[in-house]
């Protein structure tokens, strides 16, 4: 979630704001866990995506790294 890269190596779609996953902080991830174990699941079988081209890897300023815990106000 963090990278913007799926677990078989292949890069997330471009419509997914991965860029912004590394400014995701430890309690954030926290917080979206929280939030998916608190949503009933539901069962719906979807096929894999096949992506036909090559998607570039890109960063928004300020998204390079994770904002400090100081830096996050209340």
């Amino acid at each position: 979630m963090r990278t913007g890269i799926r677990s078989d190596g292949v890069a997330v779609a471009a419509v997914m704001p991965a860029a912004f996953g590394e400014i995701l902080t430890p309690s954030d991830l926290d917080a979206v866990v929280a939030y998916l174990r608190s949503v009933k699941p539901v069962s719906n079988k979807v096929a894999d995506p096949v992506y036909k081209i090559a998607l570039p890897r890109q960063v928004f300023p300020g998204g390079e790294k994770p904002m400090a815990q100081n830096e996050l106000g209340d």
